[in-house]
């Protein structure tokens, strides 16, 4: 920002040789261009992004093919239709707006009290849903983990007093978790909110059990009220 008001800096790069300034821009437009298609295909190709991502690049070249066509729009969308750049991100913005309703899948499973194989129901529909929402390998072993990790601590330090509701949730962008029962909540380090008064020792060993519970979710929210527990824990993915 402090070059762009000295005007000597500007007009020391327009002095460079044009072979110099070409080269630059080769290789500038060449690592944008490899870092662009880098973002893109670093989310899983679903009909969502081919169609944001396509119908974008069409706009986009159309500005080159038939500039008839956007010089006759009102002059108010100029600012968006004068260059391919805008006219790329304007679609692809809208497009993603539009996509993004209805995006979020949901699964609800109910374990109930008392049986051996919730834990592996659990892991076995999650497993399915993970496949079928093209969820990373990385992305769900972690998911599967922690909630793995948080099961065993409601269900060993008897915490639920009834079935647990497990709805999971994931919209391309996050996978949210959130457990529904009666009874006591757990204490997980990974809240961040120690008890006032603990000593450094303490402390240690606090963080030292919840690393060791393996609970690693990216947030954690847990509230009870009148005997409701819900824990959340929000995945990025």
């Amino acid at each position: 920002m402090l070059l762009a008001c000295v005007p000597k800096v500007g007009a020391a790069l327009l002095a460079l040789p044009l072979p110099i300034i070409g080269a630059a821009l080769v290789f500038n437009g060449a690592s944008m261009l490899m870092g662009g298609i880098q973002i893109v295909m670093s989310r899983p190709v679903t009909m969502r992004s081919t169609f944001i991502v396509g119908i974008s690049l069409l706009f986009a070249l159309s500005r080159r093919v038939y500039p008839e066509f956007f010089a006759l729009l009102p002059p108010w969308t100029h600012a968006f239709t004068d260059s391919i750049l805008s006219i790329a991100v304007t679609v692809c913005v809208l497009l993603n707006l539009c996509f993004l309703i209805g995006e979020r899948r949901t699964e609800v499973m109910i374990l109930k009290t008392g049986d051996s194989k919730a834990l592996s129901n659990f892991d076995d529909i999650f497993g399915a849903r993970a496949k079928l929402w093209q969820l990373s390998e990385a992305d769900a072993a972690r998911a599967k983990t922690s909630m793995s990790a948080l099961l065993r601590l409601i269900e060993e330090g008897g915490h639920r007093d009834g079935p647990i509701t497990a709805n999971v949730s994931y919209d391309d962008l996050d996978l949210a978790i959130k457990l529904s029962y009666k009874g006591t909540l757990p204490y997980v380090a990974s809240e961040q909110r120690l008890p006032g008064g603990m000593v450094e020792e303490q402390i240690f060993a606090v963080g030292l059990s919840g690393f060791l519970s393996s609970v690693f979710p990216d947030r954690l929210n847990s509230q009870q009220k009148d005997g409701n527990c819900e824990i959340s824990l929000y995945f990025q993915t």
